[in-house]
């Protein structure tokens, strides 16, 4: 039974494991079944940052970026090749000496817009973001159970400014109630929550189903102070930001966050903590003084 040989014809105790159903594709480095002397497993799992690694991941490895090295999304966190090197300042970027080899097509030069003043500019075409039109029918095709609510949560929202959502684990209320809200009243939504994995795993996710890439454009997060560098801890967001609840307070301390905010959705609210509280109380004085604003409480 100790034989790990690939589809070894000798007789074998039947406690023996069978060959694997995967074969040289199985990328579980604990499976004890037998594979073929071609299966090659990459080492560092779902932690592989190699954008040319070719060897056997685990399913929750990040991605790759469809655009490589023409990303021009600066805080885009799929792989990319080591050579990718976009501009942080993006479209508002001005230096045309600039070292960086990639930024987005709507970057326009001092010089560039001189020259073009009396002539229609011509653009690269970057991959276009999805429309309300498809994510709908994406919705439809793999519906949740919260989909059956989209209209109501709405027009309710709309009309009485403050819900109370309460749904099953799985429901979908953490990922699509922020696109909805976002697409029905067409200002920025902020959605918080109480621990930093959960905000940016859930940016990630909806970013993907919002746009169609990575987060930095309509979809971002901010989970603390923004730090030196490219790794930091808040990416832009123009329709949806995910924020944690400690995040949200200092942010307002110092930028007044909200003052931007159509709707303010209050995520794992029966959770309550400190931080949670005082979102709550800054809510209630929003919704006090700007009669136009509205407020989600999930639990």
């Amino acid at each position: 039974n100790q034989c790990r040989v690939w589809q070894c014809s000798a007789h074998h105790p039947d406690i023996r494991p069978k060959d694997c159903p995967f074969g040289e594709a199985c990328y579980n480095n604990a499976c004890r079944c037998p594979h073929p002397p071609t299966r090659q497993l990459c080492s560092n799992g779902t932690e592989c940052k190699e954008f040319y690694c070719r060897l056997n991941h685990p399913l929750g490895r990040m991605a790759q970026c469809e655009q490589g090295n023409a990303c021009s999304n600066f805080y885009c966190e799929y792989l990319h090749p080591p050579e990718w090197d976009p501009c942080e300042a993006g479209s508002k970027c001005v230096d045309i000496m600039c070292s960086h080899t990639s930024h987005p097509p709507d970057r326009i030069l001092q010089q560039q817009q001189q020259e073009n003043n009396n002539q229609e500019l011509k653009l690269p075409i970057a991959k276009p973001l999805k429309s309300i039109e498809q994510r709908q029918v994406e919705r439809q095709n793999k519906p949740l159970p919260i989909l059956a609510a989209q209209d109501e949560f709405c027009r309710r929202l709309q009309k009485e400014r403050v819900l109370v959502v309460r749904a099953e684990t799985g429901s979908g209320k953490s990922t699509q109630l922020p696109q909805y809200a976002a697409e029905y009243f067409g200002g920025r939504v902020v959605c918080t929550q109480p621990r930093v994995i959960a905000a940016i795993s859930l940016a990630r996710r909806v970013a993907n189903e919002y746009d169609g890439i990575s987060v930095g454009k309509s979809v971002g997060y901010r989970v603390g102070h923004a730090s030196v560098g490219k790794d930091n801890n808040r990416v832009p967001g123009t329709d949806i930001l995910y924020v944690t609840d400690a995040a949200l307070v200092q942010e307002n301390q110092e930028s007044g966050i909200l003052r931007d905010t159509r709707v303010l959705i209050i995520d794992e609210a029966h959770e309550r903590s400190l931080y949670t509280d005082i979102v709550l109380g800054m809510a209630k004085l929003i919704l006090d003084m700007r009669p136009t604003e509205s407020m989600v409480v999930r639990s």
